[in-house]
């Protein structure tokens, strides 16, 4: 066995830690790592939240509410110095797994590619594949797909040149030096050898069949006429009737998808824990209209919805400002509006938010079924959200059971993701970091990245100055965290965000302290980031300052947390990067302000902290003056001039005719194919609302439409061309001849 003598361990910010065991892929050590995550399962370890083990790494996220980096590390150690003393005794718990394998034809098509490569014969190919017992090493990739260890190293063989967009649930692939089965229907690029009837993973139903990290594998060879192929069930939509639900998507905006909190403490199956990206903006939301703070609503990136309700409710809107009118008349963020039947929400056409993302709370949450503890979209693996998929046109959601709690009318908070890169984002060092030299991590905290127009839920591609590391890019794959900061090959820099993988390959030079995850989620293709280091100790520091606005709920005054007020533990700390005033402003810091008010029946209540960007308004009765709507916004992020009426004034002709701009920034596509004719030509006659490009953005297109009717006098963008919001596209001629 590989292992060391003693284990080496990384903290990854307040709330985890990677310990490693070894330096190698080895059978015993990854039987010995899965027996050390039984071991602390059975312990019932206060404090530990998720066990995440790898080939030869464990990564332990704990609470530090109740347990520390140094208290967790020694449990660690002495838990892998106990499963150590008697490996004999546990070889009788080895779990075997026999899985019946139909080989060759539709099951695998690649098994004669295979035995070509490998110079044997198909018939050779499938005696030595079932001959061998394997290892569960890891499960990642998708939720249930299991990494094995032992394939005989006569049957190695290259993946496909050109990957398959979906591969069959079942499938039986070699990969290089490894070996698997494919429990979803992902894409892929091992080559197929054969396929199982076996049901890997359902999402829908848990079960004791599943594998495990140390399980021993067999594949027993079964006739097509003995194998009864079968999909995963999915989720469970028998109270879910699509058709009648009271919330109607009008227009889906770009990645909208019902999210809550996620699915933590299942990264051992492979399972991301997803949830909202942009945590605190969900909970205040939530918390605004007295539900729970893990009830779903709808999450938008960059270009929300347009929804109508076809029943009465009350709505908040958080996270960024897009511009939210109901029923044409504009609202603010943190502002509970009550609906009438048939009330629409849209957004305002010309307004660009801030931020990146946004979230649609409804009194007693959005209800569609829950999976695997949550109802969350998971997008990659293609379950939960109500539909396994991002919402689209035509979709109906149910309102969920109404919270007992308190609801406060009349309230706001200010948009919360203003200016979310006008701060470094804090980090401590990763995994890897060892690899950079000097002059890479000066590079790394000195110089400004660019969020990449390909980045999504899975995480951000930052465009800047290349990161080498030495030895090149790879690792033995390991557990990855949201916040974990890849750097690929060609030197390129991913953060990973809650719909990430639960492991990878890559080199991570730092890991984004939990504090400023949701900071991450708010930022837009073409944002700038930087990052600031700060040791362990200032991450833990900032992790109790956000505590209360994600993990704490709401606390009455009389918890005792450490002898301090409950609504914040430390408000008169500076947090790193945060004026002093600011830093005691979280969103459960400004609803227990406003909860305190409403309990003393105050009518009229108006407070700016500028610093921190807040703003937050009471008026019961009209006992403020008037205002205008959005009145307070932060100095260095006051919006600017329209980007539309920018480009106008720059083209005396555009001043009189129609202007078709760029509704987000993506690339600008003319044709709905390469090889399909463009859309429109110049001289062609449009009507009002007629499609005249595509744009593409994080891996979703959205259509470009005429505002109004007339011919085609211009086109300013050619096709693929990467465009800016507001940007010119083309121009029409109001003053058509019929």
């Amino acid at each position: 066995m590989s292992a060391f003598e003693t284990p080496e361990i990384t903290p990854l910010g307040a709330t985890a830690l990677l310990v490693r065991f070894g330096d190698r892929i080895d059978r015993d050590l990854s039987f010995r790592i899965a027996r050390l995550v039984d071991h602390l399962d059975h312990q019932d370890v206060p404090g530990i939240v998720d066990l995440a083990p790898a080939y030869t790494t464990l990564i332990v996220l704990f609470d530090p509410d109740e347990a520390d980096t140094q208290t967790i590390a020694g449990l660690v150690d002495a838990g892998w110095t106990t499963v150590a003393d008697d490996p004999d005794s546990d070889n009788q718990q080895v779990r075997l797994v026999e899985i019946p394998v139909v080989y060759g034809g539709d099951a695998g098509p690649d098994l004669q590619d295979v035995a070509t490569a490998t110079g044997l014969s198909s018939e050779e190919v499938i005696r030595r594949h079932s001959g061998a017992t394997y290892t569960v090493g890891v499960l990642g990739f998708s939720p249930g797909f299991a990494f094995l260890i032992g394939l005989p190293p006569e049957l190695e063989s290259p993946r496909r040149a050109s990957p398959r967009t979906r591969v069959p649930p079942g499938s039986v692939g070699i990969g290089g030096a490894q070996t698997g089965i494919y429990p979803l229907p992902t894409p892929g690029g091992w080559s197929l050898i054969g396929r199982t009837p076996r049901v890997m993973f359902d999402p829908a139903r848990a079960s004791d069949e599943e594998l495990r990290p140390g399980d021993r594998i067999r594949f027993v060879p079964v006739g097509a006429e003995d194998a009864a192929f079968s999909e995963p069930s999915g989720e469970d939509e028998s109270h879910h009737d699509v058709g009648s639900g009271p919330i109607e998507i009008l227009q889906a905006g770009v990645q909208s998808s019902v999210q809550d909190l996620g699915r933590p403490a299942q990264a051992r199956l492979g399972i991301t824990p997803g949830g909202a990206a942009d945590r605190s903006a969900l909970v205040c939301g939530n918390r605004l209209l007295g539900n729970d703070d893990s009830a779903a609503g709808i999450e938008w990136t960059l270009l929300p919805p347009a929804i109508r309700f076809h029943a009465p409710c009350r709505v908040v809107c958080s996270g960024t400002d897009p511009g939210w009118r109901h029923n044409g008349t504009e609202i603010e963020i943190g502002q509970i509006v009550l609906l009438a039947e048939g009330d629409e929400f849209t957004a305002q056409s010309s307004s660009q938010p801030v931020g990146a993302r946004g979230y649609i709370c409804v009194a007693g949450g959005i209800d569609v079924p829950v999976v695997r503890g949550s109802r969350s979209l998971d997008l990659s693996a293609g379950f939960g959200g109500g539909f396994g998929r991002p919402l689209k046109k035509g979709d109906r959601l149910l309102i969920g059971q109404k919270a007992d709690n308190p609801e406060l009318d009349n309230l706001r908070v200010q948009d919360s993701s203003s200016n979310p890169s006008s701060r470094p984002v804090r980090v401590v060092r990763g995994p890897q970091a060892d690899r950079f030299d000097d002059a890479a991590w000066s590079t790394f905290l000195t110089k400004p990245f660019k969020i990449d127009a390909q980045s999504n839920r899975m995480g951000l591609r930052l465009n800047g100055p290349a990161l080498m590391p030495e030895g090149g890019a790879d690792v033995i794959s390991e557990g990855v965290l949201t916040g974990a900061i890849q750097v690929t090959g060609s030197g390129q820099s991913i953060v990973l965000l809650p719909g990430r993988a639960t492991i990878g390959g890559y080199t991570k030079i730092a890991t984004v302290i939990e504090a400023d995850h949701d900071r991450l989620a708010q930022l837009r293709p073409g944002a700038t980031i930087r990052f600031a280091e700060v040791s362990l100790e200032d991450a833990t520091q900032a992790w109790w300052e956000m505590r209360p606005s994600v993990y704490g709920g709401l606390r009455s005054d009389s918890d005792d947390n450490d002898g301090k007020p409950a609504m914040h533990q430390d408000a008169t700390s500076e947090s790193p990067g945060l004026p002093t005033d600011a830093s005691g402003w979280t969103p459960a810091g400004v609803i227990a302000v406003i909860r305190e008010l409403a309990n003393h029946d105050v009518q009229a209540f108006s407070l700016r902290v500028e610093s921190a960007g807040l703003e937050i308004v009471i008026d019961r009765g009209g006992g403020l003056p008037a205002r205008p709507a959005r009145e307070f916004q932060r100095s260095e992020t006051s919006p600017a001039t329209d980007p539309s009426d920018t480009v106008l004034s720059d083209n005396p002709k555009a001043d009189r005719s129609g202007a078709i701009t760029a509704p987000l920034l993506g690339t600008f596509y003319r044709r709905i194919s390469p090889d399909a004719p463009m859309l429109v030509e110049e001289g062609d006659i449009v009507e009002a609302g007629q499609t005249v490009g595509l744009i593409e953005v994080m891996k979703t297109y959205h259509e470009v439409t005429a505002p109004v009717a007339g011919r085609v006098t211009k086109v300013i963008a050619e096709d693929g061309a990467s465009v800016e919001f507001g940007e010119l596209l083309m121009e029409l001629d109001l003053a058509r001849e019929e």
